[in-house]
């Protein structure tokens, strides 16, 4: 289960990744991009995350598989962009 301690957690293990070049810089972008999207999120919203992730696969899984999930991850982040924009009118 996702929470905003073990995604602070990711982070930093991320911007390690990039310092050394083992990572690209666009990964630690979204990582932060969701964690301030997260900081605003409900309860409803954790669950849904959550949910998604719960059914994510692994990363031994269908190179395919795995970048059709990270696309839904995209949009569901994007909703929730959305829905708290909309919340906030």
């Amino acid at each position: 289960m996702l929470t905003l301690e073990l995604l602070d957690k990711h982070i930093s293990e991320c911007r390690e990744y990039v310092e050394a070049g083992k990572e690209d810089l666009k990964t630690l972008e979204f990582l932060l991009s969701l964690r301030h999207d997260l900081e605003q999120a409900t309860p409803e919203d954790w669950a849904a995350y959550n949910e998604l992730a719960d059914h994510l696969p692994d990363q031994d899984a269908d190179p395919v598989l795995i970048q059709g999930s990270s696309i839904l991850c995209s949009l569901f982040n994007q909703t929730i962009i959305e829905h708290d924009n909309h919340r906030s009118k």
